[in-house]
């Protein structure tokens, strides 16, 4: 019995450490089976007390996602404005223009461009604190 279940253990192993090193499932969300996305529109959309107007398409442009406030914040370097294509999404697709980000994103921690450089040559060396 004792050898039995040994080399139970021992068999079922690799498949633990595979598994082990599957992606989170958080970061890679999957549409339920048979789902299909309405098809885009070239309707306006509006964000109240902002004068820009952009459509589904560019809202979902990763790597020009809209500035809806462009006058509230100082110019933005290109990788965040564009990204780099193909590999690199631009930072304001998910932190915004503003640096304050969606409720769920990392808010930086002021959105002053020296701080934002700052918090992002720290994070090379994995040293931010997030509070």
């Amino acid at each position: 019995m004792k050898i039995w279940l040994s080399a139970s253990v021992l068999a079922l192993l690799p498949v633990i450490a595979i598994a082990a090193d599957a992606p989170p499932e958080w970061a890679y969300p999957a549409f339920p089976p048979g789902f299909q996305a309405p098809p885009p529109t070239d309707e306006a959309k509006h964000v109240a007390g902002s004068p820009k107007t952009y459509t589904e398409k560019d809202i979902g442009n990763a790597f020009g996602p809209p500035d809806w406030f462009p006058n509230e914040h100082p110019a933005q370097p290109d990788i965040v404005a564009h990204g780099k294509r193909p590999e690199v999404n631009a930072c304001a697709l998910c932190h915004l223009s503003s640096g304050h980000g969606h409720p769920s994103r990392p808010i930086w921690p002021d959105s002053q461009p020296d701080t934002l450089k700052s918090s992002c040559m720290s994070s090379r060396t994995e040293t931010v604190q997030v509070s």
